[in-house]
C-alpha cells in the first residue's frame, strides 16, 4: 500500500471517529428520556435502469417501553433518479396507518441529495426534502427537512459492513394553531409553530449477506426544541392558567432493523442500494 493511502487511512479515521462520538455524547447529555421505541420494515428496491430505481417498502413500531404496543406502521412507494454521479432526485408517497384508529395519513416527498468524495473513502450527502402532509396529521402541514450523511464508500471486510451517521434537522410549516400566553395567564396569540422543532441523528451499520439481501441495525435519536423560534412560534407551551403543556416536545430512542431485497434486473457498477433505503422520518 502506498504511503499517501495510509495518510488517507489515518486522516479519515481521525474525522470520522470524532463525529460519531460528539453527535452520540451531544444527544445523551440532552434532556433525560426513558421511552425506547423498535422500528422493523422490510424494503424491495428494483433497479429499472442504470439511472431508475424504485423500491416499495413497509415499516412497523412498537413502544418497547410500553409493552411492545404498536404505535403506528408505514408502507412507502419511492422513485431514485441519479442525475449524475453526484446528483440525485427522490420522490415518493407515504401511507401512515394507526392500530385501532381511522385517521391516516399521507405524505408526498421530494428529495434532491449531493453527495461528494472526503479522502477517497467517504461519502459526504447532503440533501433537502420537501414534504406536504394530508389533513389528518395536525402537527403541521409540511416540512422542510435537512439531511447531512457521512458513510464508508466500500465495505469492510471480512463481514461487508458499511457504517454510517446521518443528522436530520426538520422546519415545520402550518398544523393546528397553539395558544401563547403572557405572564398574567392571557392569551396574546393564536399561531401554527412554524420553525426547527426536531432533530434526529441516526447511526446505522448495513452488513450485505448475499448478492441480492443486506441487513441494517442502527439506533435512532430523537429530540424536539425551539431552535431560533420566536416566542409566538414556539412548542412545549405551558399554560399558566392550567399548567397544561400544548404540543409537548416527543423524545425518545429507536433500535431498530431494515431487511432489503434487491433485484439484479440491472447491474451496477461498483454500486451500492443501502444509500436508497428510505430514511425514516415518522
Amino acid at each position: 500500500m502506498r504511503k499517501g493511502d495510509n495518510q488517507s487511512d489515518s486522516i479519515g479515521r481521525y474525522i470520522i471517529i470524532p463525529v460519531f462520538l460528539v453527535c452520540f455524547l451531544l444527544f445523551h447529555s440532552a434532556k433525560a428520556q426513558t421511552e425506547w421505541r423498535n422500528w422493523n420494515s422490510v424494503n424491495v428496491n428494483a433497479s429499472v435502469t442504470r439511472k431508475l430505481d424504485i423500491s416499495g417498502s413497509h415499516l412497523r413500531s412498537y413502544v418497547m417501553t410500553d409493552s411492545f404496543n404498536n404505535n403506528f406502521n408505514q408502507t412507502t412507494l419511492q422513485a431514485d433518479y441519479d442525475l449524475n454521479k453526484r446528483i440525485s432526485l427522490r420522490g415518493s408517497v407515504l401511507l401512515t396507518t394507526f392500530p385501532g384508529q381511522t385517521n391516516a395519513t399521507i405524505r408526498y416527498i421530494s428529495r434532491l441529495s449531493y453527495t461528494r468524495r472526503l479522502l477517497k473513502k467517504v461519502n459526504w450527502t447532503n440533501a433537502l426534502q420537501l414534504e406536504y402532509h394530508s389533513k389528518n396529521e395536525t402537527r403541521y402541514r409540511a416540512r422542510a427537512i435537512l439531511v447531512t450523511r457521512f458513510a464508508a464508500r466500500k465495505r469492510l471486510t471480512p463481514l461487508k459492513l458499511s457504517p454510517s451517521i446521518s443528522y436530520l434537522l426538520f422546519y415545520n410549516v402550518g398544523g393546528d394553531s397553539i395558544r401563547y400566553f403572557d405572564a398574567e395567564g392571557n392569551v396574546i396569540a393564536r399561531n401554527a409553530p412554524n420553525g426547527f422543532h426536531r432533530g434526529r441523528l441516526f447511526i446505522n451499520l448495513n452488513s450485505k449477506i448475499s448478492n441480492h439481501f443486506s441487513l441494517s441495525v442502527y439506533y435512532m435519536r430523537q429530540s424536539e426544541f425551539n431552535l431560533f423560534t420566536p416566542a409566538t412560534r414556539k412548542m412545549n407551551i405551558v399554560n399558566p392558567n392550567t399548567g397544561n403543556i400544548t404540543r409537548p416536545f416527543d423524545d425518545y430512542n429507536v433500535a431498530g432493523i431494515t431487511l432489503q431485497y434487491n433485484f439484479k434486473t440491472y447491474k451496477k457498477k461498483k454500486k451500492d442500494n443501502d444509500h436508497k433505503v428510505r430514511p425514516l422520518e415518522d
